[in-house]
């Protein structure tokens, strides 16, 4: 672990301060030692001290433990803040667009470890990975996690996931991780994850579809967060229930599988209320045509049968305002993507050829033919068309 004398006069080594504001000091005095330790989590959460050779090779070995019983890789959390200044030098008391750098997030030394990681990973047969959690909203100092495709595999990118929903600002982010990925390197999306508001709650149930549409047709590979596919909201918390530290457990509530007791996730008391399950539940929708979870799996089984979805190119469509389309290209396999981020029909020209709507958010599309210099988009909806 990190131990440190406190500063000339007393109180903590630095001015670090934990993620959790509740937390405050990221150092915690230890009475029997006279020193503080480090961590820039809740104190029961001890930072590990990188530069120790005998901590990497032990987590070397945990490593090891698990991928030799068969685990496809891991998920890297806090993946850009595992070192820290040596020197445990305060931070910079104001920042402007990030500079000066802070001594403890996101050091050139951190690439060591994930270099380090992805030689044992690849020394097991198979596609063994790793996705970090990169707390890193630069771009340009994001990519860099990538390495010489010799770090990590994949990299959550969260600056698409803040969005508000505009089309034009998601497609901003889209063209600018496009334009700075290496060309070694993979892509991957999300909207939700158990430390955000759900994207329902922040963006709305009415644009969950095209959310979907986006998320699974974007060149990348897509993770959904369980409930997601089901339409699941944040859930208020009352005070007596409150788990997180952090203000997190809205997020976190149990999967809702049916409309029976505590929607079929225990007979017991679950950690955290449920949320409205009456409706929001897998058995409710799996047969439902029209439902999200519907949509889900319709994307999925075309994204599963397209070349150009799974791993084809990204291109740009012009679009009017409130409007995001792209193509998607691979083994002469043409699909093009279009995106209606807003509550009134818009009408759009994606090419000068005939095609067919091989998926919609409303199903009752799939199937229609379509002129490609002509295609109009209801309110909120999301398209796939095949040309040809």
């Amino acid at each position: 672990y990190i131990w440190a004398d406190p500063r000339r006069g007393g109180g903590p080594p630095n001015n670090w301060r934990a993620v959790f504001r509740r937390v405050g000091n990221a150092w915690t005095l230890d009475p029997k030692t006279g020193q503080y330790y480090l961590h820039h989590f809740l104190p029961e959460q001890p930072d590990l001290n990188w530069r120790n050779e005998k901590v990497r090779a032990a987590i070397d070995d945990v490593m090891r433990f698990w991928l030799d019983r068969g685990v496809d890789g891991f998920r890297v959390d806090v993946a850009s803040g595992l070192i820290r200044d040596e020197r445990l030098r305060d931070n910079p008391r104001f920042q402007l667009r990030g500079w000066p750098r802070r001594r403890n997030w996101d050091l050139d030394e951190v690439h060591e470890i994930h270099r380090r990681w992805r030689k044992v990973l690849d020394s097991y047969d198979g596609d063994r990975m790793a996705v970090g959690e990169i707390g890193v909203r630069n771009l340009r100092r994001h990519v860099r996690y990538y390495g010489e495709d010799d770090e990590l595999q994949l990299s959550f990118n969260f600056h698409f996931l803040e969005q508000p929903w505009i089309a034009e600002r998601f497609r901003a982010v889209v063209e600018e991780w496009e334009r700075l990925l290496p060309e070694h390197a993979w892509p991957d999306y999300t909207l939700s994850n158990h430390d955000r508001s759900r994207a329902i709650s922040r963006y709305g149930p009415e644009r969950a579809g095209v959310a979907a549409v986006m998320l699974l047709t974007l060149r990348g590979t897509p993770f959904i967060y369980y409930g997601e596919e089901i339409g699941m909201t944040d859930v208020p918390i009352p005070a007596a229930r409150v788990v997180d530290v952090d203000g997190r457990d809205g997020e976190r509530t149990p999967m809702q599988w049916d409309a029976s007791k505590n929607a079929g996730f225990t007979s017991s008391d679950p950690w955290l209320p449920m949320g409205d399950f009456a409706r929001n539940n897998v058995a409710a929708q799996r047969d439902d045509p029209a439902s999200l979870f519907s949509l889900y799996r319709r994307l999925s089984w075309l994204r599963k049968a397209s070349a150009a979805l799974r791993r084809g190119s990204y291109r740009t469509v012009p679009t009017p305002r409130g409007v995001f389309a792209f193509a998607r290209e691979a083994e002469r396999e043409r699909v093009l993507v279009a995106l209606n981020f807003i509550g009134t029909a818009q009408v759009v020209s994606l090419g000068t050829a005939e095609a067919t709507v091989a998926l919609s958010t409303d199903h009752a599309r799939d199937g229609e033919p379509v002129n490609l210099a002509r295609v109009e988009l209801r309110p909120n909806e999301g398209i796939v068309v095949a040309p040809g």
